[in-house]
Protein backbone atom coordinates (compact mmCIF):
# COMPACT_ATOMS: atom_id res chain seq x y z
CA UNK A 1 0.00 0.00 0.00
CA UNK A 2 1.19 3.42 -1.06
CA UNK A 3 2.60 5.68 1.87
CA UNK A 4 0.38 8.84 2.26
CA UNK A 5 3.37 11.29 1.68
CA UNK A 6 4.66 9.26 -1.13
CA UNK A 7 0.68 10.00 -2.56
CA UNK A 8 1.57 13.99 -2.16
CA UNK A 9 4.52 13.68 -4.76
CA UNK A 10 2.51 11.29 -6.97
CA UNK A 11 0.14 14.07 -6.94
CA UNK A 12 1.66 17.24 -7.30
CA UNK A 13 3.38 15.59 -10.30
CA UNK A 14 0.35 14.72 -11.72
CA UNK A 15 -0.63 18.32 -11.69
CA UNK A 16 2.71 19.79 -13.10
CA UNK A 17 2.54 17.57 -16.08
CA UNK A 18 -1.26 18.55 -16.67
CA UNK A 19 -2.35 14.84 -16.46
CA UNK A 20 -5.73 15.77 -13.95
CA UNK A 21 -6.23 18.97 -15.46
CA UNK A 22 -10.02 19.85 -14.97
CA UNK A 23 -11.03 22.54 -17.29
CA UNK A 24 -12.60 25.22 -16.26
CA UNK A 25 -16.38 26.27 -18.45
CA UNK A 26 -16.58 30.05 -18.77
CA UNK A 27 -19.15 29.95 -21.49
CA UNK A 28 -21.90 32.91 -20.64
CA UNK A 29 -24.34 31.60 -22.75
CA UNK A 30 -27.06 29.78 -20.61
CA UNK A 31 -27.88 27.41 -23.36
CA UNK A 32 -24.31 26.18 -23.34
CA UNK A 33 -23.80 26.37 -19.69
CA UNK A 34 -26.71 24.38 -19.07
CA UNK A 35 -25.82 21.37 -21.80
CA UNK A 36 -22.04 21.26 -19.82
CA UNK A 37 -24.10 21.28 -16.68
CA UNK A 38 -26.28 18.15 -17.95
CA UNK A 39 -23.29 16.64 -19.26
CA UNK A 40 -21.83 16.29 -15.83
CA UNK A 41 -23.16 14.95 -12.68
CA UNK A 42 -20.42 16.83 -10.66
CA UNK A 43 -21.18 20.51 -12.06
CA UNK A 44 -24.88 19.71 -12.02
CA UNK A 45 -24.29 18.78 -8.75
CA UNK A 46 -21.95 21.86 -8.03
CA UNK A 47 -24.59 23.73 -9.42
CA UNK A 48 -27.43 22.71 -7.19
CA UNK A 49 -25.24 23.34 -3.81
CA UNK A 50 -24.97 26.84 -5.09
CA UNK A 51 -28.39 27.52 -5.98
CA UNK A 52 -29.94 26.40 -2.34
CA UNK A 53 -26.71 27.89 -0.05
CA UNK A 54 -26.59 31.71 0.26
CA UNK A 55 -23.15 33.27 0.64
CA UNK A 56 -20.89 32.36 3.55
CA UNK A 57 -17.78 30.14 3.61
CA UNK A 58 -18.02 26.67 1.10
CA UNK A 59 -15.22 24.22 1.17
CA UNK A 60 -13.48 22.95 -1.57
CA UNK A 61 -12.32 19.73 -0.44
CA UNK A 62 -9.49 18.45 -2.49
CA UNK A 63 -9.74 21.20 -4.89
CA UNK A 64 -7.06 20.36 -7.35
CA UNK A 65 -6.78 23.50 -9.38
CA UNK A 66 -9.79 24.61 -8.14
CA UNK A 67 -12.33 24.03 -11.82
CA UNK A 68 -14.96 23.00 -9.14
CA UNK A 69 -14.00 26.29 -7.13
CA UNK A 70 -14.56 28.35 -10.24
CA UNK A 71 -17.94 26.93 -11.32
CA UNK A 72 -19.27 27.07 -8.10
CA UNK A 73 -18.19 30.69 -7.37
CA UNK A 74 -19.62 31.86 -10.71
CA UNK A 75 -22.93 30.88 -9.33
CA UNK A 76 -22.54 32.23 -5.94
CA UNK A 77 -20.03 35.25 -5.94
CA UNK A 78 -21.25 36.34 -3.19
CA UNK A 79 -19.35 33.79 -1.23
CA UNK A 80 -15.74 32.65 -0.15
CA UNK A 81 -14.62 29.63 -1.02
CA UNK A 82 -11.80 27.71 0.41
CA UNK A 83 -9.95 25.82 -1.63
CA UNK A 84 -8.03 23.34 0.10
CA UNK A 85 -5.58 20.66 -1.18
CA UNK A 86 -2.34 19.00 -0.21
CA UNK A 87 -0.48 19.57 -3.69
CA UNK A 88 1.37 23.30 -3.46
CA UNK A 89 1.44 22.56 -7.35
CA UNK A 90 -1.96 22.40 -7.81
CA UNK A 91 -2.65 25.70 -6.12
CA UNK A 92 0.20 27.60 -7.36
CA UNK A 93 -1.40 26.82 -11.14
CA UNK A 94 -5.21 27.73 -9.87
CA UNK A 95 -6.12 30.78 -12.12
CA UNK A 96 -7.51 33.94 -10.83
CA UNK A 97 -11.09 34.39 -10.45
CA UNK A 98 -13.30 36.99 -12.23
CA UNK A 99 -15.16 37.74 -9.30
CA UNK A 100 -15.55 36.82 -5.78
CA UNK A 101 -12.68 35.19 -3.81
CA UNK A 102 -11.27 32.26 -3.51
CA UNK A 103 -8.50 31.47 -0.80
CA UNK A 104 -6.22 28.70 -0.92
CA UNK A 105 -5.10 26.50 1.42
CA UNK A 106 -2.49 23.68 1.76
CA UNK A 107 -3.37 21.22 3.73
CA UNK A 108 -4.27 17.25 4.46
CA UNK A 109 -7.99 17.27 5.03
CA UNK A 110 -8.03 14.69 7.58
CA UNK A 111 -6.34 17.49 9.55
CA UNK A 112 -8.09 20.67 8.56
CA UNK A 113 -6.71 24.01 10.03
CA UNK A 114 -10.18 25.26 10.42
CA UNK A 115 -12.57 25.86 13.82
CA UNK A 116 -15.59 23.46 14.40
CA UNK A 117 -18.90 25.13 12.41
CA UNK A 118 -17.17 27.60 10.58
CA UNK A 119 -18.31 26.45 6.57
CA UNK A 120 -21.79 26.92 5.55
CA UNK A 121 -21.40 24.24 2.60
CA UNK A 122 -18.68 21.95 1.34
CA UNK A 123 -18.10 20.27 -1.82
CA UNK A 124 -15.65 17.21 -1.99
CA UNK A 125 -14.85 15.70 -5.83
CA UNK A 126 -13.21 12.72 -6.87
CA UNK A 127 -10.58 13.04 -3.70
CA UNK A 128 -11.64 10.81 -1.17
CA UNK A 129 -10.11 7.61 -2.87
CA UNK A 130 -6.47 9.65 -2.62
CA UNK A 131 -7.08 9.10 0.81
CA UNK A 132 -5.82 6.84 3.73
CA UNK A 133 -8.16 6.61 6.25
CA UNK A 134 -10.81 8.49 4.75
CA UNK A 135 -12.99 8.02 7.73
CA UNK A 136 -10.73 10.67 9.62
CA UNK A 137 -11.65 13.33 6.74
CA UNK A 138 -15.47 12.64 6.71
CA UNK A 139 -15.06 13.31 10.48
CA UNK A 140 -13.17 16.32 9.63
CA UNK A 141 -16.02 17.47 6.89
CA UNK A 142 -18.57 17.24 9.95
CA UNK A 143 -16.72 19.31 12.58
CA UNK A 144 -16.00 22.04 10.12
CA UNK A 145 -19.44 22.19 8.57
CA UNK A 146 -22.34 24.81 10.47
CA UNK A 147 -25.70 22.33 11.78
CA UNK A 148 -27.77 22.25 8.76
CA UNK A 149 -24.63 22.92 6.29
CA UNK A 150 -25.17 21.31 3.01
CA UNK A 151 -22.60 18.80 1.53
CA UNK A 152 -21.87 17.22 -2.07
CA UNK A 153 -19.01 14.17 -1.93
CA UNK A 154 -18.63 12.87 -5.17
CA UNK A 155 -16.00 9.98 -4.66
CA UNK A 156 -14.61 7.10 -6.88
CA UNK A 157 -16.12 3.89 -6.37
CA UNK A 158 -14.03 0.23 -6.73
CA UNK A 159 -17.42 -1.60 -7.98
CA UNK A 160 -15.59 -1.89 -11.07
CA UNK A 161 -13.60 -4.17 -10.19
CA UNK A 162 -16.70 -7.05 -9.37
CA UNK A 163 -17.82 -6.38 -13.45
CA UNK A 164 -16.84 -7.15 -17.02
CA UNK A 165 -14.12 -6.45 -18.46
CA UNK A 166 -12.55 -4.78 -15.62
CA UNK A 167 -12.36 -7.89 -13.50
CA UNK A 168 -11.03 -9.93 -16.22
CA UNK A 169 -8.34 -7.41 -17.34
CA UNK A 170 -6.88 -7.03 -13.89
CA UNK A 171 -7.17 -11.05 -13.54
CA UNK A 172 -4.87 -11.67 -16.85
CA UNK A 173 -2.51 -8.84 -15.74
CA UNK A 174 -2.17 -9.34 -12.07
CA UNK A 175 -3.28 -6.05 -11.07
CA UNK A 176 -5.68 -2.87 -11.41
CA UNK A 177 -3.63 -0.73 -13.94
CA UNK A 178 -6.35 2.39 -13.52
CA UNK A 179 -6.00 2.98 -9.62
CA UNK A 180 -2.57 2.38 -10.02
CA UNK A 181 -2.06 5.00 -12.61
CA UNK A 182 -4.98 8.13 -11.03
CA UNK A 183 -3.33 7.02 -7.35
CA UNK A 184 -6.49 5.74 -6.26
CA UNK A 185 -4.73 3.87 -3.93
CA UNK A 186 -7.35 3.39 -1.12
CA UNK A 187 -10.87 3.49 -3.09
CA UNK A 188 -13.90 1.89 -1.72
CA UNK A 189 -16.99 0.09 -2.64
CA UNK A 190 -20.08 1.36 -2.86
CA UNK A 191 -21.44 -0.15 0.60
CA UNK A 192 -18.54 1.03 2.24
CA UNK A 193 -19.13 4.23 1.51
CA UNK A 194 -22.65 4.23 2.20
CA UNK A 195 -21.64 3.36 5.72
CA UNK A 196 -19.16 6.18 5.75
CA UNK A 197 -21.66 8.45 4.78
CA UNK A 198 -24.16 7.77 7.31
CA UNK A 199 -22.79 9.74 9.82
CA UNK A 200 -24.04 12.65 8.11
CA UNK A 201 -27.69 13.45 8.96
CA UNK A 202 -29.63 12.87 5.75
CA UNK A 203 -28.11 11.00 3.05
CA UNK A 204 -29.00 10.63 -0.55
CA UNK A 205 -26.69 8.20 -2.07
CA UNK A 206 -26.27 6.82 -5.50
CA UNK A 207 -23.95 5.16 -7.21
CA UNK A 208 -22.80 4.11 -11.20
CA UNK A 209 -20.24 2.14 -10.50
CA UNK A 210 -16.85 3.05 -12.04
Amino acid sequence: MANPLSLRSFSTDKHIHGQWDTHIVRARNPLIRAAVSYSSFKRASVDKLAKITHGGFVLDAGCGKGAYSHWYMERRPAAVCIAVDWSEAALRRMLPIAAGRILRVCADLRFLPFQSSCMDALFSIDTLGHIDNCASALDEFSRVCKSGAFLFVHSECRDYQKRWPDKRLMQKIGEDMLARYDGHEFIKFADELYALYSRFHEVTFASWGH
